[in-house]
């Protein structure tokens, strides 16, 4: 059986098709969804040590806080106790306090946070600057944590304050 010449460049043509898209479905297409997934691994690659060099940083601030802990609580006498520290302050301050609750929270690294919750009644905004001068000491590591200031609605020009007052100590 012989073929004319239009069937024979029709079945050239399609045997060259079918062989052009088998050629791109079995060597071509794998080999670009290869560098497609290598690239991808790459960047996440990339993207996960750019991570581990944060935290890496993270942790070297951690460690040299932790050294300046230290170093803080070295400084303190040992006998240093927030709660006495706070009574002593409002005296010096001329602050009555209506209560003081002292806490502990878990530590960690070998520190532990103490924490003070502190109210004062009816006192005045110079009482209260004065106060909270003399108990914040960032080189003594005593912070206050937070605060509330209310208008005392029975003596007008008098506040309420809540604050709670934190320091670090050995675990």
């Amino acid at each position: 059986m012989r073929l004319a010449k239009r069937e024979k460049a029709f079945i050239i043509t399609a045997v060259s098709i079918i062989a052009a898209m088998l050629l791109f479905e079995f060597l071509i297409s794998p080999f670009f969804e290869h560098t497609d997934r290598l690239r991808r691994g790459i960047e996440k690659a990339e993207s996960d040590y750019l991570e581990l060099m944060i935290i890496k940083s993270e942790y070297e601030d951690y460690q040299n806080n932790s050294k300046g802990i230290e170093q803080a609580l070295k400084k303190r006498q040992s006998s240093f106790r927030l709660f006495s520290f706070l009574e002593k302050a409002a005296k010096e301050s001329q602050v009555k306090y209506e209560y003081m609750n002292p806490s502990t929270s878990k530590g960690i690294g070998g520190f532990q946070e103490s924490i003070v919750d502190v109210s004062l009644q009816s006192i005045t905004m110079d009482q209260l600057k004065n106060y909270l001068y003399k108990i914040e000491q960032p080189d003594n590591l005593i912070f206050i944590k937070r605060i509330s200031i209310k208008t005392n609605r029975k003596r007008p020009g008098y506040l309420d304050t809540t604050l709670s007052v934190l320091t670090y100590q050995k675990a």
